[in-house]
């Protein structure tokens, strides 16, 4: 014959719960609850950093190709104001004289916002992280344009960018344009 089980449940069957055994509960819940939140914050945390990186690459790359694009279309470009970049390009062939339009690319003063002027369509801020902001207001790293005296048909551009809220976010981007250009250098 089986034996039965001799020892009987008696917490199932009591009408309550001592102090002792809610506080046992409440202390394992938060415990679990502790571990599991760790993971999850640290992802959080590794997404926000992952989104402000692929901003500010986002930004970079639309810096590069309004750039790269106005150059390739400039009839001519101008480099010898610093950190700034001018190109004239023609918008209609077909009248005479021709139709021209004026594009520059300047950081605006005592900000971080590099932006597009043009003549035909107005002010475009392309980004707004510029490396950093000195002391004394101005920028730390400002684009840099220039015309390759050997070979006046290339344009090398250089552009820091950096995350206003974390200063360890930033990105540099190197590129050079060949121009189209038949003038460079007003």
């Amino acid at each position: 014959m089986k034996e039965k089980f001799k020892y009987k449940f008696t917490f199932l069957k009591s009408r309550g719960v001592t102090l002792l055994e809610l506080l046992i509960t409440i202390s394992l819940m938060g415990l679990i609850f502790v571990l599991g939140m760790y993971p999850m914050l640290t992802q959080i945390r590794l997404t926000r950093a992952e989104r402000t990186e692929i901003a500010l690459f986002d930004d970079a790359n639309l810096a590069v190709y309004y750039i790269t694009r106005d150059a390739m279309k400039a009839e001519k470009a101008d480099d010898t104001t610093l950190n700034e970049i001018t190109f004239t390009i023609t918008t209609d062939h077909t009248t005479s004289p021709r139709t021209t339009k004026t594009v520059r690319y300047y950081v605006i003063n005592g900000t971080t916002e590099l932006e597009r002027n043009d003549s035909d369509e107005g002010q475009r801020i392309i980004t707004n992280k510029i490396d950093g902001v000195a002391v004394n207001g101005n920028p730390v790293n400002l684009p840099t344009f220039a015309i390759d005296p050997a070979a006046l048909h290339r344009l090398e551009c250089t552009i820091h960018l950096q995350d206003l809220d974390d200063p360890n976010m930033a990105t540099r981007r190197d590129f050079e344009v060949m121009l189209r250009c038949r003038d460079a250098r007003l």
